[in-house]
């Protein structure tokens, strides 16, 4: 399934941007990212080049990471990792749409 384009975070309109642009997609300590959400323009930013499902994990990923920020959620981002894994799995394999 194609990616949306926008989604509703906490009452906040993100745009969905497939991207190849490293200089969006480099991390502070220069490593290439699948995704990366940017707050100032609620923007959301996923590697293109990607398999459809990784997509979707780094979509789920990032949606994680924004409310993470927005709720001022204090975990550690191993365990966003892992919660992007559960959700992913648990919609994928209870066959839910996205």
């Amino acid at each position: 399934m194609i990616l949306p384009k926008t989604i509703n975070v906490l009452g906040h309109q993100w745009h969905i941007i497939e991207t190849d642009d490293d200089s969006i997609l480099t991390s502070d300590d220069n490593q290439l990212l699948s995704g990366q959400m940017s707050s100032p323009n609620h923007t959301i930013y996923i590697r293109r080049t990607q398999m459809q499902s990784d997509k979707w994990t780094t979509l789920f990923h990032e949606i994680i990471e924004v409310v993470k920020q927005s709720l001022q959620i204090k975990i550690e981002h191993d365990d966003v990792c892992r919660l992007e894994t559960g959700v992913y799995q648990v919609l994928h394999d209870n066959k839910l749409k996205f």
